[in-house]
């Protein structure tokens, strides 16, 4: 889990909040949020808030909702890994804290 560490921390020192909205849905899809879910899945904690749930939810929801996501699908589907760290090796376009 040490690559899931470095995300988490990459998350917090460049003040991510999370993805803009269209590049969020391009993640949830690549991670099979859409049709892989576990027991254990819960839609409040790692649905994207996109569409409808963007404008209503605060920076604070938004964050919350991302980190769960990624901690969650890492965690649980080995599989995703290598999707999720290349997200994040590529990605460039964050929604921020400042912004």
């Amino acid at each position: 889990m040490e690559v899931l560490e470095k995300i988490l921390k990459q998350i917090k020192e460049d003040n991510i909040v999370c993805p803009p909205p269209n590049d969020w849905n391009d993640f949830y899809e690549g991670i099979g949020g859409y049709e892989e879910r576990g027991n254990d899945y819960d839609r409040h904690r790692h649905f994207p808030l996109i569409l409808g749930g963007w404008w209503g939810s605060s920076k604070e929801e938004k964050h919350k909702r991302f980190v769960n996501s990624v901690d969650y699908f890492y965690r649980k589907y080995p599989n995703k890994r290598i999707f999720i760290e290349r997200f994040f090796e590529k990605t460039n376009d964050w929604y921020r804290w400042n912004d």
